[in-house]
C-alpha cells in the first residue's frame, strides 16, 4: 500500500519547529523532543490513511478535522488526495 500524501501549511512547519525547540532546548530534552516530533508526524499520517476519523472543526472552515496527540491538537483538511496538517 502507498503511504498518504500528507502536506503541511508553513504555518504548521513553524509550530512544529517551534514545539521541536522549545523541548530541545528550553525544557532541555532533545530526545523527546524527537520523539513528539515523530509522533505527530505519525499520527498525521494515520489520519491521512483515514481522513475522517477526525472530529469535525466546522469553525475553522468546511471539512477542517482535528485530533490530539498527547497535549497538542492538530487540524486537518483532506484536499484531493493530500491532507494537509497544521500543529
Amino acid at each position: 500500500m502507498t503511504p498518504p500524501d500528507v502536506s503541511w501549511t508553513p504555518e504548521a512547519e513553524s509550530d512544529l519547529e517551534e514545539i521541536a525547540y522549545y523541548i530541545a532546548v528550553k525544557e532541555h530534552r532533545p530526545l523527546v523532543a524527537e520523539q513528539i516530533v515523530r509522533g505527530i508526524h505519525e499520527a498525521c499520517f494515520k489520519y491521512a490513511t483515514s481522513p475522517s476519523v477526525g472530529e469535525l472543526e466546522p469553525r475553522l472552515g468546511v471539512d477542517c478535522r482535528r485530533f490530539t496527540f498527547k497535549r497538542w491538537v492538530i487540524i486537518y483538511k483532506q484536499w484531493g488526495k493530500a491532507s494537509p496538517c497544521c500543529a
